[in-house]
Formats: structure tokens, C-alpha cells, sequence
């Protein structure tokens, strides 16, 4: 399995796929120096594809635990509700929704992109964790607003979080705006980062 990094990470080997070609993929993503919070995104994205082909039983279901974040970089309640506030008053109702299912549900950035409008409806979304499948529960008010932004962007299937005309939006295009806004909110840049984490208020 080799790749550089200067591309995209891709699994090679001279054998057939394996049941532990993931976790060997990890260990190799590990050496080229990638945070830990990317490489649990790239095995789950594999896991997904692993699921969508039908073989379960190759997804590498272990999460790296980073233990480099600490307390001080996390968000008070107050400096929490600060980007909320702000997002309101620039009529982000996106990001707004964003960082509110973050900080009250603690999904990651990669589950947040995965909600679906089925989802909200059951009140709850099943997620990977380490190594078992489990689920998150929308709080009642969350979930209304959820559905009342779903209905005024006219989506009624699929994923909630889009670009426009259906097109899934990613991660990566998430996470850049949050960081923004959070500067225009007055949050440090250290901060700013930490609330796109799941642990992203001190409790």
C-alpha cells in the first residue's frame, strides 16, 4: 500500500483486498504524518464503500484516539454561543445549524455531512465508533429546526447539509467556513478550530 502526499491516499497492494488491508492502510497513513483526525476520516469513508459493496465484514471499525487536544483549546458555553449568534445575524441559517448539531449532539464533522432528512424524522443517526455501530440522538428542538430548514430548501430525502441542487457537500467545504465565521465571532483561531470537534465545549 503506498501513496505520497502530495495525492490522494490509495490503497495498493500486490495481493487480493483482505480483511485487514484497512487496518494495514491505517498504519501506513500513520507514517506519512497525517492527523489523526484526517486518517479516522479517510477509514471512514473506506468503511462506508465497504458497506455500500456488501462486504461488512472488511470495514476496520477502530477509531485513532488523539490525545494531542487539550481542555484549554475547547469552547466555553459562552464562546460557543457566540458564532451562533453571529451566524444568525448574517442569515447563515447553514452554519448556524452546523455548529448547533456539533455542540448539542457531539458528531464529528464526518457524521454531521451524513444527516439525512430520514434521519432527523427518527430523532436519531447511527455512526461508527470505535469498532461498534452506534447512535445519536437529535435533540427535539434541534430536530424541528432541522426539518423547518429542510422544508424551506425544498429536501425532502437525502442529506440535509447540501450545496444546492442536490449536490453533496463535503467536509472539507464545511470546516473552512465554520473556522471563519468563528473569527468573525471574536473566538480565538486555536478555539475557532476546536468547534468544528465533537468535543468542542468544555463541559
Amino acid at each position: 500500500m503506498m501513496h505520497t502526499r502530495n495525492h490522494r491516499p490509495r490503497i495498493r497492494s500486490e495481493k487480493p483486498f483482505h480483511k485487514d488491508a484497512l487496518a494495514e492502510w491505517r498504519e501506513t497513513l500513520k507514517t506519512y504524518e497525517y492527523a489523526i483526525s484526517t486518517i479516522n476520516s479517510f477509514i471512514h469513508i473506506a468503511n462506508k464503500y465497504m458497506g455500500f459493496v456488501g462486504h461488512r465484514d472488511y470495514q476496520f471499525l477502530s477509531r485513532l484516539k488523539d490525545d494531542s487536544k487539550s481542555e484549554s483549546s475547547e469552547l466555553t458555553r459562552e464562546e460557543y454561543l457566540q458564532p451562533l449568534r453571529t451566524a444568525r445575524k448574517q442569515g447563515k441559517e447553514y452554519l448556524y445549524l452546523a455548529i448547533k448539531m456539533v455542540g448539542s449532539t457531539g458528531c464529528t464533522m464526518t457524521e454531521l455531512v451524513d444527516l439525512t432528512v430520514e434521519d432527523v424524522r427518527e430523532s436519531k443517526m447511527f455512526v461508527f465508533r470505535n469498532g461498534e455501530r452506534k447512535y445519536i440522538r437529535l435533540p427535539g428542538g434541534l430536530r424541528q429546526e432541522l426539518l423547518n430548514y429542510a422544508a424551506r430548501c425544498d429536501i425532502s430525502s437525502g442529506r440535509i447539509f447540501q450545496k444546492g441542487e442536490g449536490t453533496t457537500t463535503k467536509r472539507a467545504q464545511v470546516t473552512p467556513y465554520i473556522t471563519r465565521l468563528c473569527t468573525a465571532a471574536g473566538i480565538p483561531e486555536g478555539k475557532g478550530k476546536s468547534a468544528v470537534s465533537r468535543r468542542c465545549i468544555r463541559r
